[in-house]
Protein backbone atom coordinates (compact mmCIF):
# COMPACT_ATOMS: atom_id res chain seq x y z
CA UNK A 1 0.00 0.00 0.00
CA UNK A 2 1.34 3.41 -0.94
CA UNK A 3 2.41 5.56 2.06
CA UNK A 4 0.92 8.59 0.32
CA UNK A 5 -2.26 7.18 -1.22
CA UNK A 6 -3.99 4.32 0.66
CA UNK A 7 -6.03 3.41 -2.41
CA UNK A 8 -2.90 2.73 -4.49
CA UNK A 9 -1.56 -0.81 -4.16
CA UNK A 10 1.65 -2.29 -5.54
CA UNK A 11 1.35 -5.97 -6.46
CA UNK A 12 4.30 -8.16 -7.39
CA UNK A 13 3.11 -11.58 -8.63
CA UNK A 14 5.35 -14.62 -8.58
CA UNK A 15 7.36 -14.63 -11.80
CA UNK A 16 5.26 -11.72 -13.05
CA UNK A 17 5.47 -8.05 -13.87
CA UNK A 18 4.57 -5.64 -11.00
CA UNK A 19 1.24 -3.90 -11.11
CA UNK A 20 0.02 -0.58 -9.72
CA UNK A 21 -3.66 -0.92 -8.84
CA UNK A 22 -5.83 2.11 -8.04
CA UNK A 23 -8.74 0.85 -5.95
CA UNK A 24 -10.72 4.10 -6.21
CA UNK A 25 -10.54 4.33 -10.01
CA UNK A 26 -10.61 0.54 -10.55
CA UNK A 27 -7.61 0.88 -12.82
CA UNK A 28 -4.27 -0.90 -13.02
CA UNK A 29 -0.98 -0.11 -14.71
CA UNK A 30 1.90 -2.43 -15.46
CA UNK A 31 5.51 -1.60 -14.59
CA UNK A 32 7.65 -3.42 -17.12
CA UNK A 33 10.51 -4.50 -14.91
CA UNK A 34 11.30 -7.13 -17.53
CA UNK A 35 13.42 -4.54 -19.28
CA UNK A 36 17.09 -4.88 -20.00
CA UNK A 37 19.39 -2.13 -18.63
CA UNK A 38 19.52 -0.42 -22.03
CA UNK A 39 15.75 -0.26 -22.46
CA UNK A 40 13.99 3.09 -22.15
CA UNK A 41 10.30 2.18 -22.13
CA UNK A 42 8.18 3.50 -19.31
CA UNK A 43 5.31 1.10 -18.92
CA UNK A 44 3.94 -1.77 -20.93
CA UNK A 45 1.77 -4.84 -20.68
CA UNK A 46 3.94 -6.91 -23.00
CA UNK A 47 5.96 -9.83 -21.70
CA UNK A 48 8.23 -10.04 -24.75
CA UNK A 49 11.94 -10.69 -24.20
CA UNK A 50 14.03 -7.66 -23.36
CA UNK A 51 16.13 -6.03 -26.01
CA UNK A 52 19.24 -8.05 -26.62
CA UNK A 53 17.88 -11.16 -24.95
CA UNK A 54 17.43 -14.33 -26.91
CA UNK A 55 14.19 -16.25 -27.09
CA UNK A 56 15.83 -19.05 -25.17
CA UNK A 57 16.46 -16.67 -22.31
CA UNK A 58 12.81 -15.69 -22.09
CA UNK A 59 11.50 -12.53 -20.47
CA UNK A 60 13.19 -11.10 -17.39
CA UNK A 61 10.63 -11.46 -14.65
CA UNK A 62 10.49 -9.13 -11.65
CA UNK A 63 11.12 -10.68 -8.26
CA UNK A 64 10.80 -7.74 -5.88
CA UNK A 65 9.08 -4.35 -5.75
CA UNK A 66 8.53 -1.68 -3.10
CA UNK A 67 7.37 1.91 -2.63
CA UNK A 68 9.85 4.40 -1.25
CA UNK A 69 8.90 5.79 2.20
CA UNK A 70 7.06 8.83 0.76
CA UNK A 71 5.23 6.94 -2.00
CA UNK A 72 6.64 8.96 -4.89
CA UNK A 73 8.75 6.19 -6.45
CA UNK A 74 8.45 2.47 -7.02
CA UNK A 75 11.65 0.42 -6.84
CA UNK A 76 11.74 -2.82 -8.80
CA UNK A 77 14.37 -5.55 -8.89
CA UNK A 78 14.46 -8.36 -11.43
CA UNK A 79 16.14 -11.72 -11.88
CA UNK A 80 19.15 -10.32 -13.71
CA UNK A 81 20.40 -7.94 -11.04
CA UNK A 82 18.72 -4.80 -12.37
CA UNK A 83 17.17 -2.35 -9.90
CA UNK A 84 15.04 0.39 -11.46
CA UNK A 85 12.90 3.08 -9.88
CA UNK A 86 9.85 4.70 -11.47
CA UNK A 87 7.76 7.78 -10.78
CA UNK A 88 4.36 6.70 -9.51
CA UNK A 89 2.36 9.37 -11.31
CA UNK A 90 3.76 8.93 -14.82
CA UNK A 91 5.63 5.61 -14.59
CA UNK A 92 8.64 7.39 -16.02
CA UNK A 93 11.89 5.64 -15.17
CA UNK A 94 13.91 7.79 -12.77
CA UNK A 95 17.07 5.70 -12.41
CA UNK A 96 18.65 2.29 -12.25
CA UNK A 97 21.44 0.25 -10.65
CA UNK A 98 22.90 -2.79 -12.37
CA UNK A 99 24.28 -5.53 -10.13
CA UNK A 100 25.87 -8.75 -11.27
CA UNK A 101 23.78 -10.55 -13.88
CA UNK A 102 23.31 -13.65 -11.70
CA UNK A 103 21.78 -11.66 -8.82
CA UNK A 104 18.18 -12.84 -8.57
CA UNK A 105 16.71 -10.09 -6.41
CA UNK A 106 14.18 -11.32 -3.89
CA UNK A 107 13.73 -8.48 -1.46
CA UNK A 108 13.73 -4.65 -1.47
CA UNK A 109 13.28 -2.66 1.73
CA UNK A 110 13.71 0.96 2.91
CA UNK A 111 14.53 2.57 6.23
CA UNK A 112 11.74 4.72 7.64
CA UNK A 113 13.60 7.95 6.87
CA UNK A 114 14.35 6.82 3.31
CA UNK A 115 18.11 7.30 3.70
CA UNK A 116 18.97 3.65 2.93
CA UNK A 117 17.47 0.74 1.06
CA UNK A 118 18.54 -2.86 0.88
CA UNK A 119 18.45 -5.27 -2.03
CA UNK A 120 18.83 -8.95 -1.22
CA UNK A 121 19.44 -11.85 -3.54
CA UNK A 122 20.02 -15.45 -2.57
CA UNK A 123 23.70 -15.02 -1.64
CA UNK A 124 24.15 -11.48 -0.26
CA UNK A 125 22.44 -8.43 1.20
CA UNK A 126 23.42 -5.04 -0.21
CA UNK A 127 22.63 -1.75 1.54
CA UNK A 128 22.61 1.38 -0.63
CA UNK A 129 22.84 5.03 0.36
CA UNK A 130 19.90 6.70 -1.36
CA UNK A 131 21.30 10.24 -1.14
CA UNK A 132 24.71 9.29 -2.51
CA UNK A 133 23.43 6.60 -4.84
CA UNK A 134 26.27 4.27 -3.83
CA UNK A 135 26.73 0.88 -2.18
CA UNK A 136 27.04 1.44 1.57
CA UNK A 137 27.48 -2.06 3.01
CA UNK A 138 27.38 -5.65 1.83
CA UNK A 139 26.60 -8.70 3.94
CA UNK A 140 27.74 -12.07 2.66
CA UNK A 141 28.59 -15.31 4.46
CA UNK A 142 31.69 -16.58 2.65
CA UNK A 143 32.24 -19.44 5.10
CA UNK A 144 28.92 -21.28 5.19
CA UNK A 145 27.51 -19.62 2.03
CA UNK A 146 24.19 -18.71 3.67
CA UNK A 147 21.26 -18.35 1.30
CA UNK A 148 18.84 -15.52 2.10
CA UNK A 149 15.08 -15.58 1.70
CA UNK A 150 13.78 -12.41 3.40
CA UNK A 151 15.50 -9.31 4.81
CA UNK A 152 14.46 -6.05 6.43
CA UNK A 153 15.67 -3.10 8.50
CA UNK A 154 15.03 -2.55 12.18
CA UNK A 155 12.53 0.13 13.18
CA UNK A 156 15.18 2.89 13.43
CA UNK A 157 17.21 1.50 10.51
CA UNK A 158 20.44 0.83 12.43
CA UNK A 159 20.28 -2.95 12.02
CA UNK A 160 19.79 -5.31 9.10
CA UNK A 161 18.00 -8.59 9.65
CA UNK A 162 17.97 -11.59 7.35
CA UNK A 163 16.24 -14.98 7.37
CA UNK A 164 17.87 -17.95 5.67
CA UNK A 165 16.28 -20.00 2.91
CA UNK A 166 17.17 -23.38 4.43
CA UNK A 167 14.35 -25.88 4.48
CA UNK A 168 13.37 -27.08 7.90
CA UNK A 169 15.52 -24.44 9.63
CA UNK A 170 14.48 -21.23 11.38
CA UNK A 171 17.65 -19.13 11.39
CA UNK A 172 17.65 -15.32 11.71
CA UNK A 173 20.74 -13.12 11.64
CA UNK A 174 20.99 -9.56 12.93
CA UNK A 175 23.78 -7.27 11.66
CA UNK A 176 24.92 -3.77 12.52
CA UNK A 177 24.32 -1.62 9.48
CA UNK A 178 27.27 0.72 10.04
CA UNK A 179 30.16 -1.61 10.93
CA UNK A 180 28.83 -4.81 9.38
CA UNK A 181 29.31 -6.96 12.51
CA UNK A 182 26.86 -9.70 13.42
CA UNK A 183 24.97 -8.78 16.59
CA UNK A 184 22.68 -11.76 17.09
CA UNK A 185 21.98 -15.18 15.65
CA UNK A 186 18.57 -16.66 16.49
CA UNK A 187 18.55 -20.41 15.96
CA UNK A 188 16.22 -21.66 18.69
CA UNK A 189 13.07 -21.50 16.58
CA UNK A 190 11.03 -24.45 15.33
CA UNK A 191 12.26 -26.75 12.59
CA UNK A 192 10.28 -24.80 10.01
CA UNK A 193 11.57 -22.57 7.24
CA UNK A 194 11.01 -18.80 7.30
CA UNK A 195 8.69 -17.39 4.65
CA UNK A 196 8.59 -13.78 5.79
CA UNK A 197 9.69 -11.52 8.65
CA UNK A 198 8.91 -7.99 9.79
CA UNK A 199 10.20 -5.67 12.50
CA UNK A 200 7.75 -3.71 14.64
CA UNK A 201 7.61 -0.02 13.60
CA UNK A 202 8.44 1.35 17.07
CA UNK A 203 9.34 -1.54 19.40
CA UNK A 204 12.07 -4.19 19.57
CA UNK A 205 9.69 -6.91 18.44
CA UNK A 206 10.18 -9.26 15.50
CA UNK A 207 7.53 -11.32 13.72
CA UNK A 208 8.29 -14.31 11.49
CA UNK A 209 6.01 -16.51 9.42
CA UNK A 210 6.92 -20.18 9.04
CA UNK A 211 6.35 -22.55 6.17
CA UNK A 212 3.68 -24.36 8.21
CA UNK A 213 1.60 -21.21 8.57
CA UNK A 214 2.60 -20.31 12.12
CA UNK A 215 3.37 -16.71 13.14
CA UNK A 216 6.09 -16.32 15.76
CA UNK A 217 6.64 -13.16 17.83
CA UNK A 218 10.19 -12.56 19.10
CA UNK A 219 11.19 -10.01 21.72
CA UNK A 220 13.87 -9.45 24.33
CA UNK A 221 13.45 -11.30 27.60
CA UNK A 222 13.52 -8.75 30.39
CA UNK A 223 14.52 -9.73 33.95
CA UNK A 224 12.81 -7.70 36.67
CA UNK A 225 15.18 -6.63 39.43
CA UNK A 226 13.21 -4.89 42.16
CA UNK A 227 16.18 -4.81 44.52
CA UNK A 228 17.61 -2.01 42.37
CA UNK A 229 14.72 0.20 43.52
CA UNK A 230 14.27 -1.19 47.05
CA UNK A 231 17.54 -2.36 48.67
CA UNK A 232 15.66 -4.27 51.41
CA UNK A 233 13.64 -6.22 48.86
CA UNK A 234 14.21 -9.98 48.98
CA UNK A 235 13.14 -12.32 46.20
CA UNK A 236 11.49 -15.56 47.31
CA UNK A 237 12.18 -18.85 45.62
CA UNK A 238 8.87 -20.22 46.94
CA UNK A 239 5.95 -19.12 49.09
CA UNK A 240 6.69 -18.50 52.76
CA UNK A 241 4.25 -18.13 55.64
CA UNK A 242 4.43 -14.69 57.21
CA UNK A 243 2.86 -13.75 60.55
CA UNK A 244 2.18 -10.06 60.66
CA UNK A 245 1.98 -7.86 63.75
CA UNK A 246 -1.43 -7.13 65.16
CA UNK A 247 -1.43 -3.53 63.98
CA UNK A 248 0.92 -3.92 60.99
CA UNK A 249 -1.75 -3.45 58.36
CA UNK A 250 -4.15 -1.28 60.36
CA UNK A 251 -5.24 1.98 58.84
CA UNK A 252 -3.70 4.75 60.97
CA UNK A 253 -4.72 8.37 60.76
CA UNK A 254 -1.44 10.26 60.40
CA UNK A 255 -2.98 13.47 61.69
CA UNK A 256 -4.08 11.76 64.91
CA UNK A 257 -0.59 10.35 65.43
CA UNK A 258 1.00 13.78 65.01
CA UNK A 259 -1.56 15.39 67.29
CA UNK A 260 -1.01 12.79 70.01
CA UNK A 261 2.74 13.21 69.80
CA UNK A 262 2.45 16.99 70.12
CA UNK A 263 0.21 16.65 73.18
CA UNK A 264 2.73 14.36 74.85
CA UNK A 265 5.53 16.80 74.15
CA UNK A 266 3.54 19.79 75.47
CA UNK A 267 2.62 18.06 78.76
CA UNK A 268 4.55 19.72 81.70
CA UNK A 269 7.17 17.68 83.48
CA UNK A 270 7.04 17.63 87.32
CA UNK A 271 10.56 17.76 88.69
CA UNK A 272 9.61 18.69 92.35
CA UNK A 273 7.19 16.04 93.58
CA UNK A 274 8.73 12.82 94.79
CA UNK A 275 7.08 9.51 94.18
CA UNK A 276 7.14 7.35 97.34
CA UNK A 277 5.23 4.46 95.94
CA UNK A 278 8.43 2.43 95.82
CA UNK A 279 10.04 2.37 99.32
CA UNK A 280 13.75 2.89 99.63
CA UNK A 281 15.79 -0.25 100.31
CA UNK A 282 16.77 -0.75 104.01
CA UNK A 283 20.18 0.40 105.14
CA UNK A 284 22.65 -2.31 106.03
CA UNK A 285 25.67 -1.83 108.26
CA UNK A 286 29.04 -2.03 106.63
CA UNK A 287 32.16 -3.80 107.88
CA UNK A 288 33.38 -0.73 109.81
CA UNK A 289 30.07 -0.31 111.65
CA UNK A 290 28.78 2.56 109.60
CA UNK A 291 25.39 2.33 108.01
Amino acid sequence: ISPENPSLILVCPNNGIPLLIDMDKDFQRTIDAALAPDSSSNATTSSAPARGASKADGPIRAYAASFDPVGELVYVGNARGLITWWKVGTLEKAGEIQLSANSVLRNLCFTRDGAFFLAADTSRIRVFDVREGTLYREFVDKISNTKWRRCCFSSEGHYVMGATAEKGEHHIYLYNRDNGSMVKHIDDGPKESVLDLQWHPTRAVLVTCTGHGRVLVWSKKYTENYSAFAPNFRELEENEEYVEREDEFDLIDEQEVVKKKQEEEEEPVDIVTCDFDDPLPPLRPTADGES
